[in-house]
């Protein structure tokens, strides 16, 4: 991925060589723009929305579980989230994420 960033159980990462930092541990977490003072993006969302979204709320999609589904089976899980909620879809490469937007 661009920016070696990838998202394992719902915390948002960036790869450097073998090495997993949250990116809320690095420089980015300072930037105007974004500023994270979390890592996992349950509590990211929870942060953003100040307190109006509980990071409870957030529905999240392990690897493990998007690597076992096929296509359909991935959009029969995504359309079990109500309607106007959050989702944190785990990802460490293009395959990833290519079936979950295959399945959205």
């Amino acid at each position: 991925f661009e920016g070696n960033r990838v998202t394992v159980n719902s915390t948002h990462y960036i790869k450097d060589e073998d090495t997993l930092t949250p990116v809320n541990e690095t420089p980015f977490a300072e930037d105007h723009s974004f500023t994270y003072s979390k890592g996992n993006l349950k509590e990211y969302i929870e942060e953003k929305s100040n307190g109006h979204v509980k990071s409870d709320e957030v529905f999240s999609f392990a690897i493990e579980e998007i690597r076992r589904w096929d296509v359909k089976i991935s959009a029969e899980h995504i359309l079990e989230i109500p309607e106007a909620s959050y989702c944190v879809f785990d990802s460490l490469n293009y395959n990833d994420l290519d079936k979950v937007t295959h399945a959205l």
